[in-house]
């Protein structure tokens, strides 16, 4: 499976979750949301890695959050929930054609809410 359709099916689900039970979910299993195969989860279930390829964490200690990193492009890209909102960050955004395209394909339809930096990309849906 691919990052962008990975992150895709995530999003939807942590959505969805949210709409039912008020708050973001700390781990994959308690998505409604079927990993795909080939993935191993950490003890905890907040990290999945498909080796060689991507690994994601969900982290909630300050905002809702999943961080992908993808070692064959040295690539980062996070995507965060703050007030209710969804942003995604993507890292060297003038190389990251991957990011960005992650980015875009979460609903990010207008191109004044994207807040730029030398350092990163951040998308607002």
């Amino acid at each position: 499976m691919q990052l962008v359709t990975f992150v895709r099916a995530f999003n939807k689900a942590q959505q969805l979750y949210f709409s039912s039970h008020g708050k973001y979910a700390d781990s994959f299993g308690e998505l409604d949301f079927d990993l795909p195969p080939g993935g191993t989860l950490n003890e905890k279930g907040n990290t999945v890695s498909y080796y060689g390829r991507f690994s994601c964490t969900i982290d909630n200690t300050r905002y809702f959050e999943l961080s992908c990193y993808m070692p064959n492009l040295n690539m980062l890209y996070i995507m965060y929930f703050r007030n209710n909102r969804g942003r995604c960050r993507v890292y060297n955004p003038q190389t990251n054609t991957l990011g960005n395209k992650i980015c875009a394909s979460l609903g990010h339809k207008d191109p004044g809410n994207v807040n730029m930096s030398e350092d990163y990309a951040e998308y607002l849906y």
